[in-house]
């Protein structure tokens, strides 16, 4: 047992598989625990690196292994498929990949999360999960009522505010039952808004409380939501070695397919959190939207000329890319944006 310095574990619901390694990569054992064993066993363990793959939980088993003493990395499962068996595909397989890909210095690992961080990356999933239940009731009532020859026009407020209205209408064609369904999901939606402004104003006492997101504000097309949210998905700047490892690792750098000493680059990565990538092309495409009014920014001076060359699309890509480079830069050094935003 004093021989092993790396465990490699495949974690799931109740049933952990592990694969122990020594320095030279020789298998030591293999063991497969319950979930009420495994701390036990690792305790008994002498203090060595423990792998896992970054999946549900896989902060809590982290923070769980570090008070046992041992130093814990959490891969990325693209990472470890690239060592999967992939004909022979099981728990133990899949252990001794994690112990591969934590071998690889050219595999960067996950920056864990603290619960703080956690708690903020809770809120903006919940709120997420509400803004996509009520465009859904929305989509689901302009169907419904379109079916009986009304349209409403475009719009969430518009929507809301002249619905009350086709409900009192008499000279439709929707029928009472028909008239209680749509009160319930105009209801329903109005109960939506209050608990996403509740989420709002969460957020927003979150930025108060953390430094690194009231730093990430003054950064142009950068608010409340998107400054928490880099201040949680980028839970320790330093893993990376500069700011583009960092936009890269959210999916906002371009693919590249180079071939014969000529240079390809493609469409962007899309790898990384898909819901941080979304609100920072939001926060760009909307300050591109009132980019005209800024001259003395020379962030959104620049992305303004350049969404006259190459369109608004291509614009707010490189704009987000460009925050977060910034946003990066400003955490590793504790710096402060020399420009403030005037809107």
């Amino acid at each position: 047992m004093q021989d092993v310095t790396l465990i490699g574990i495949d974690t799931a619901k109740n049933i952990f598989h592990l694969h122990a390694v020594n320095k030279h990569g020789k298998e030591i054992y293999q063991r497969k625990l319950t979930r009420c064993k495994l701390l036990d066993f690792l305790a008994q363990q002498p203090i060595c690196t423990i792998a896992i793959e970054s999946c549900s939980g896989s902060y809590y088993w982290a923070r769980s292994f570090k008070k046992l003493g041992h130093s814990v990395k959490i891969i990325s499962a693209r990472h470890v498929n690239k060592f999967a068996n992939s004909r022979n595909k099981n728990d133990f397989n899949d252990a001794k990949a994690i112990v591969k890909a934590a071998s690889d210095p050219d595999i960067n690992e996950v920056a864990h999360k603290s619960i703080s961080q956690q708690e903020i990356q809770v809120i903006h999933v919940m709120r997420d999960g509400l803004i996509r239940s009520r465009t859904a009731a929305i989509n689901r009532l302009r169907a419904l009522l379109a079916e009986f020859g009304i349209v409403l026009p475009q719009g969430r407020e518009k929507l809301m505010s002249q619905l009350p209205s086709v409900l009192e209408q008499e000279n439709n064609e929707l029928t009472q039952m028909l008239r209680q369904i749509i009160n319930d999901q105009y209801e329903a939606i109005k109960k939506m808004n209050e608990e996403i402004k509740k989420y709002d104003q969460r957020i927003k006492n979150c930025v108060n409380r953390c430094e690194n997101s009231k730093r990430l504000q003054n950064i142009p097309s950068v608010g409340p939501i998107i400054s928490t949210a880099l201040s949680y998905m980028i839970a320790d700047p330093k893993i990376y070695k500069n700011g583009r490892q960092c936009a890269a690792s959210l999916g906002l750098t371009p693919k590249e397919h180079s071939s014969g000493g000529k240079q390809r680059l493609g469409r962007i990565s899309c790898e990384g959190n898909n819901y941080l990538r979304k609100i920072l092309v939001q926060g760009a495409q909307a300050v591109l939207r009132r980019s005209k009014i800024f001259t003395t920014e020379p962030l959104l001076k620049w992305a303004y000329h350049l969404k006259t060359r190459r369109g608004n699309n291509i614009a707010a890509i490189a704009l987000a890319n460009k925050v977060v480079r910034i946003a990066w830069a400003l955490l590793v050094n504790q710096a402060n944006y020399a420009y403030k935003r005037s809107i």
